[in-house]
């Protein structure tokens, strides 16, 4: 899977299963990180099913709002799933999000044959 940020495609390239946490210190861009893979992302042979699972957990409304105009506005949205969970719902449902979105990730893949990334960002 291609990222489209040229660090993490000749550093670390993602591969099927493959795991790659990014972690960043507190007032820095990680959620338009995010929304930048998310946006760019591709796989290399043309042709294949390709979808993004995206999950953010325990976010502001602003934030929330962020994801979703950016989404929209680039087109990212036709090929993604969205699950946002923000800092005024419930405890209980920062618990599941992440589940669901990695349920849904395993639904697209081994029942639909795609080639899926997961973002989870909190």
């Amino acid at each position: 899977i291609q990222t489209g940020i040229s660090t993490i495609d000749v550093m670390n390239t993602l591969v099927r299963g493959q795991k790659l946490p990014i972690f960043s210190a507190s007032g820095l861009p990680h959620n338009q990180l995010a929304v930048q893979i998310a946006r760019q992302a591709k796989v290399r042979k043309a042709g294949e099913e390709f979808a993004v699972v995206f999950a953010a957990v325990g976010i502001t409304h602003e934030e929330a709002s962020f994801f979703m105009r950016d989404f929209e506005k680039t087109g990212a949205l036709e090929n993604a799933v969205l699950f946002l969970n923000l800092a005024d719902d419930p405890s209980v449902e920062r618990l599941i999000t992440p589940r669901l979105a990695l349920s849904t990730a395993e639904y697209l893949a081994y029942e639909h044959d795609m080639h899926i990334l997961v973002l989870i960002t909190d």
